[in-house]
């Protein structure tokens, strides 16, 4: 297993197959880099060197309650290109890996950035008078706050039902 640490002390899981151009795939928020692209990963590395990462607090990278805005993943993320040498790179990123996408894109630049591909992610969370296509349809300024304020006060029985919305199926307990 590969890994960086951050400047704060956060060590990154990560993973790079495969040779070409680089493809970076950015998962979602509750998801790891393992389980999100695995049906992805092995077809891609075939043609393009695949760089795969879990976000901190995510997956196999350290865990930590500080540091988990857009602003300071897009910094994760411009650190483990910086810090493997990739230089010019595909930006794939799957729902709030896309909302990182693109603060990776507002706050650090397009550089690196040759292409980018956003998936399952609407570029405004929640609808007005200007917006109809919001997160889960029909999402308000209110509901979420409401939802931050769950996962701060109630985090696991906040992030339970929607972490099931992510599933067709059930998923198991286990």
């Amino acid at each position: 297993m590969a890994y960086i640490e951050t400047a704060d002390g956060v060590p990154l899981y990560y993973r790079e197959r495969g040779e070409g151009e680089t493809i970076v795939l950015v998962h979602g928020w509750t998801c790891d880099s393992e389980y999100w692209w695995r049906k992805n990963v092995d077809a891609l590395a075939e043609k393009y060197h695949v760089l795969t990462y879990d976000l901190r607090g995510h997956g196999l990278s350290g865990k930590t309650d500080e540091r988990h805005t857009l602003s300071d993943y897009a910094a994760d993320l411009e650190f483990l290109m910086e810090s493997l040498d990739v230089s010019t790179v595909v930006l794939v990123g799957w729902s709030m890996g896309a909302a990182i996408a693109l603060t990776y894109l507002e706050e650090i630049g397009d550089e690196r950035v040759r292409a980018i591909a956003l998936i399952d992610q609407t570029p405004k969370f929640y609808s007005d008078d200007d917006w109809e296509f919001a997160l889960m349809g029909a999402f308000s300024a209110d509901g979420l706050a409401e939802i931050v304020g769950g996962l701060e006060a109630r985090r696991a029985e906040t992030a339970k039902p929607i972490i099931q919305a992510f599933f067709a199926d059930p998923r198991s307990e286990a």
